[in-house]
């Protein structure tokens, strides 16, 4: 069953719950199937030495019109102002996100765990879903920003961000997300 719990201070936690569970399309749109994903390393003085070691939000596959895999897709959500500072502030991210390079582990993956979810019959998906690797061994990568609240404000009206903004294009928001969303 569904319950609500007031989080103090986790406003990104809670919207990312509701994205992930409201992106599950798969005709046509994004369906997320990772949520917090950590880039594993052997220890951690190989996690600090990693200069693209990133914490994305969600990963997630577009879809095209015929449900066919079409961009493996690495997804950041920003809910606040403070949550576009710092070293987890969109502009570290970004160029983070940019330069991964563990692309093949996670297209392997994306297809593993899209089969299993059919499998169990989970977040939309049936038994009879089956997914080929051959359709996800050569997706290119795309970046989907997520913004909700006051950090859609200020990715949109500050200077900061101009740059940033330049290499974004806005796309369509689905029905029942409230939020902006672009892609890099």
């Amino acid at each position: 069953k569904e319950k609500n719990v007031n989080v103090q201070g986790k406003t990104e936690k809670i919207v990312q719950q509701q994205l992930y569970k409201k992106f599950v399309f798969r005709n046509g749109g994004y369906f997320f199937y990772d949520l917090e994903f950590a880039q594993r390393h052997k220890n951690d003085d190989d996690r600090k030495e990693d200069e693209n070691n990133n914490k994305p939000d969600m990963w997630a596959i577009r879809f095209n019109e015929k449900g066919k895999p079409d961009k493996i897709v690495v997804v950041e959500v920003k809910c606040t102002t403070e949550a576009m500072k710092g070293t987890s502030g969109i502009v570290t991210h970004l160029a983070k996100m940019r330069k991964y390079d563990k692309l093949p582990e996670r297209r392997a993956e994306a297809c593993q765990l899209l089969n299993q979810y059919a499998k169990l019959e989970l977040r939309g998906l049936s038994n009879k879903d089956l997914f080929n690797y051959d359709d996800f061994k050569n997706l290119e990568l795309e970046i989907l920003l997520v913004f909700t609240g006051m950090a859609a404000i200020e990715w949109e009206k500050s200077l900061r961000f101009e740059e940033e903004r330049k290499m974004t294009k806005e796309i369509p928001t689905p029905k029942g997300v409230d939020g902006k969303l672009y892609v890099l």
